[in-house]
């Protein structure tokens, strides 16, 4: 068994099959009023993040985890449920978030902020 880390290879958990760019920049274009601005500020926030060449990639990890289970038709609270269900995807996009604030730049929360005005103008 190697139990060395490989950074050419980063495992994204149990959500890896679920995160796309195209699955996510759809999630975003068609569900963003249901969504709402605080789910879609933090998920953009961790987007710019993850992308972020400097963004090591053991934390990448638990960014593209945590938007997988953003785009995840699958949640602990369905997303089609009215009012409550991004409540989960909030609460798990705000928590990846907390944790990792030291990964994350003012310039990557002025990213986000810019695209979630940008995408609620535009509509």
């Amino acid at each position: 068994m190697n139990d060395k880390f490989d950074p050419h290879h980063v495992d994204l958990g149990p959500y890896e099959k679920d995160y796309s760019e195209q699955g996510f920049w759809e999630k975003v274009s068609h569900y963003f009023h249901k969504i709402g601005k605080d789910a879609l500020l933090s998920a953009l926030t961790l987007y710019y993040a993850a992308k972020d060449p400097i963004t090591p990639d053991w934390v990448r990890v638990f960014l593209y985890s945590a938007l997988g289970y953003f785009i995840s038709p699958i949640d602990v609270v369905p997303d089609f449920i009215p009012l409550v269900g991004y409540s989960d995807d909030l609460i798990i996009l705000s928590g990846i978030l907390l944790s990792l604030t030291a990964y994350v730049s003012t310039e990557h929360e002025e990213e986000a902020a810019e695209k979630v005005i940008s995408v609620f103008n535009s509509r």
